[in-house]
C-alpha cells in the first residue's frame, strides 16, 4: 500500500516531545485504512526501521493520538506521533 497523502505539523502544546512532529492522514475515515495508513508511511519514510511500540493518548483537547517508537537494526529509536481523532474508534 502506498501511504495515502499525509500532513505534518508541530505536536500541539510541546507535550515535552522537543521537536517531534505530529502526522495526519485527512482522507483516512476509519481505524483499519488509519492503521494501514500508519504503516505505510512510516515504512516509506523510515525503511529499515521497526514498530517497536505504539500507545494511545487524548490531550486535553480531547484530541487523540498514537505515539509510535520505531527502532532501526541497530537499536536506534525514534519517535512519530499521529493524528488519529478523525477515525479513531471508527470501523469500516
Amino acid at each position: 500500500m502506498n501511504p495515502p497523502r499525509a500532513t505534518v505539523a508541530s505536536l500541539p502544546e510541546r507535550r515535552s516531545v522537543g521537536k517531534e512532529r505530529v502526522v495526519a492522514f485527512p482522507e483516512v475515515r476509519d481505524e483499519t485504512s488509519g492503521t494501514a495508513a500508519e504503516h505505510a508511511w512510516t515504512r516509506a519514510q523510515f525503511p529499515g526501521y521497526q514498530w517497536s511500540s505504539r500507545e494511545l493518548f487524548e490531550d486535553k483537547n480531547g484530541r487523540t493520538y498514537h505515539r509510535v517508537t520505531l527502532t532501526d537494526a541497530r537499536g536506534q529509536g525514534m519517535t512519530v506521533y499521529f493524528d488519529i481523532t478523525e477515525w479513531f474508534d471508527r470501523l469500516r
